[in-house]
């Protein structure tokens, strides 16, 4: 089954209204054939010849067309599942929890078509989407995440790497750990050692280290071992 939105007559695209779940559906498939999300920083100008297309110009331009195309039927639901999520947050009770951001995203969610100055936030509501559902999915996996080794003292580990989060700030990444346990550990690596190492996401690495602290997150309450003054003892490489 394939769907359209082709049920307006106004000759101004950016005042056109369009259906919020065909926006998405569009914007899942071109997520989807783009393997991945395009923000706008990571792109050119819209409309440079050499420049990387943003998902949001790719998907203002489908809505650009004299006929928009028809949508396959499973976008459509995927993308009704999204717009429920965001039309269901319960912003009120949970105000000082959301950003400005999520904020716009519930408000949009609550009508059932867009105009184009604010399309950009109806695009971002897949990945925003699948953050939390991948969030959601990370928390539960590490919620018994407990502390490992004696603050003060060395520990030798065996631990994957998960995540390398590039932080401006302070110019060097946190790396996101778990070992066999499924207990998280942290440390922050400099862009040198990042050269040095050759580490990559999926990696299991037999290592020294200094356990600098414990502590629980902020966010979630989750308990880390924050590790420092590492020796990289073997990287075995990607175990499943």
């Amino acid at each position: 089954m394939t769907m359209d939105n082709n049920s307006n007559n106004m000759t101004g695209y950016e005042n056109r209204q369009q259906k919020i779940e065909i926006v998405i559906a569009h914007a899942i498939k071109v997520i989807e054939e783009d393997g991945g999300f395009i923000g706008n920083s990571q792109s050119g100008y819209a409309g440079d010849a050499n420049g990387i297309r943003s998902t949001k110009d790719k998907v203002l331009s489908i809505f650009r067309q004299d006929k928009v195309p028809s949508i396959d039927g499973n976008y459509v639901k995927q993308a009704l599942e999204v717009k429920e999520h965001f039309k269901g947050l319960h912003m009120k009770n949970d105000a000082p929890k959301h950003s400005e951001f999520l904020k716009s995203l519930n408000r949009i969610a609550q009508s059932d078509h867009v105009v184009e100055k604010e399309m950009g936030y109806v695009v971002a509501m897949p990945p925003s989407y699948q953050s939390i559902k991948d969030k959601k999915e990370f928390e539960a996996i590490y919620s018994g995440s407990d502390y490992v080794g004696n603050v003060g003292e060395r520990h030798n580990f065996f631990l994957k790497l998960l995540e390398k989060k590039f932080i401006g700030a302070a110019e060097c990444e946190l790396w996101t750990w778990t070992d066999k346990r499924n207990n998280l550990v942290k440390t922050w690596v400099t862009m040198l050692k990042t050269e040095e190492w050759r580490i990559e996401i999926g990696d299991c690495v037999d290592l020294d280290a200094y356990v600098r602290k414990h502590e629980a997150n902020k966010m979630n309450n989750i308990r880390e071992t924050y590790i420092n003054r590492l020796k990289i003892i073997d990287n075995v490489g990607s175990k499943q």
